[in-house]
């Protein structure tokens, strides 16, 4: 199953999908079989009709150059419907002629497949096409075109979420850029929160494993000098720190590079326990601690492997999820969560080496999190009535 959404579509166009693959599991099975995600190591939570998860794949393929596909339904079908939109724009690009082709080609054949076509047209634009959604607008992700069995919960979602309202694209197009940058990692985060959750609306959905963003960064080129695009070609840094008592203990950390678009994406995977200090900017984590996972457009091109020295680099964007270990008598456990993009110096910069690697962060990032999750109440029902978590 998938969830495949197209954010900002009318200015700055930006992709966010899922990685879970999930198969449909006989009811005389013997055994559940979990698998390792970025985002949640034994997962084996059961989806909608009858299917639980089994590998990870991208859901966004390059269909041909400047132009993304991002699909829901069932891959061989996904397949036959992505050589069939190379075949139709070998020559020309896609256009609205061509889209209705492409919609009757997959109701003649009977595909099992939706999608969203984002691609470069010859004025230097970006358009977008989409078949088997739905769209809605939001003054936090502007327009959106979903996909997919998560559809109808990631609107949900994102209603939920506390990302800021985007600035005028027309009046103010490089604060308007800046925000969409900022805005689609907070999707991502409150993406990754759910489906981190026990029950989780995405996870019900057989949808999750890790939210990925993509970016078209020769669109923010026109509005900017050129560090909105590098920021754009840049990986994400997560980081999911537990306060135990007085201590700030890393239980998370995902690190992916810059991937190849529609191809593969490669990231670096911590889950242990790593006592920190709230302000540090120096991490370290030992070779026996991490794992390598590349995703392949397909589950069979997917892997997890043990850690591998490569070779350094640094990214721009980074999240940091905060949460409390103790519960109150309501059950609730504080946390939050804050979304990180500069455009200027990096943000992290990722040493490997055969020992490990080390993290070198410009920011105590982590730091202005953990104060502000110290300070709150046990949870908000304990102070004023309303919610059983902070956020």
């Amino acid at each position: 199953m998938t969830v495949a959404a197209l954010l900002f579509a009318d200015s700055f166009p930006v992709a966010v999908t899922d990685a879970l693959i999930s198969t449909r599991r006989s009811p005389e099975a013997p055994n559940v079989v979990s698998i390792t995600t970025p985002l949640r190591s034994n997962e084996c939570r059961p989806g909608i009709d009858g299917f639980s998860p089994s590998g990870l794949a991208l859901k966004q393929w390059m269909a041909c150059p400047q132009t993304l596909l991002l699909y829901a339904g069932l891959i061989p079908d996904a397949e036959r419907l992505l050589k069939y939109i190379q075949l139709k724009t070998l020559v020309v690009g896609y256009s609205d002629e061509i889209h209705v082709e492409v919609t009757d080609f997959i109701a003649a054949n009977g595909l099992n497949v939706s999608f969203i076509l984002v691609t470069r047209e010859t004025d230097g634009e970006v358009g977008y096409y989409w078949h088997g959604g739905q769209a809605a607008d939001s003054p936090f992700f502007g327009r959106i075109v979903s996909i997919g069995a998560g559809k109808t919960p990631l609107l949900d979602i994102f209603r939920q979420s506390p990302a800021a309202e985007l600035p005028d694209p027309y009046a103010n197009p490089l604060e308007h850029a800046e925000a969409v940058v900022v805005n689609a990692l907070e999707a991502v985060a409150v993406l990754s929160r759910d489906y981190t959750d026990q029950h989780s609306k995405m996870a019900g959905k057989s949808t999750g494993g890790l939210f990925n963003v993509a970016y078209f960064p020769e669109l923010f080129g026109a509005v900017s000098d050129g560090k909105l695009s590098t920021l754009a070609l840049s990986g994400i840094c997560q980081i999911w720190v537990e306060l135990q008592g007085e201590s700030a203990v890393i239980t998370r950390m995902s690190v992916s590079g810059q991937s190849s678009a529609g191809e593969r994406m490669d990231l670096l995977l911590f889950e242990g326990e790593q006592v920190t200090a709230p302000d540090s900017t120096y991490i370290e984590i030992a070779a026996a601690q991490l794992q390598c996972i590349t995703i392949g457009r397909v589950r069979d091109e997917s892997a997890i492997n043990g850690y591998s020295p490569g070779p350094g680099f640094s990214v721009h964007q980074a999240i940091v999820y905060v949460e409390r270990t103790e519960r109150c008598p309501h059950g609730g456990r504080p946390r939050t969560h804050q979304v990180f993009a500069c455009r200027g110096e990096p943000l992290v910069h990722i040493v490997q080496g055969e020992v490990g690697i080390a993290l070198t962060l410009v920011q105590p990032i982590m730091a202005k999190l953990i104060r502000k999750v110290v300070s709150a109440a046990p949870c908000p029902m304990c102070a004023d009535g309303s919610s059983p978590r902070a956020s």
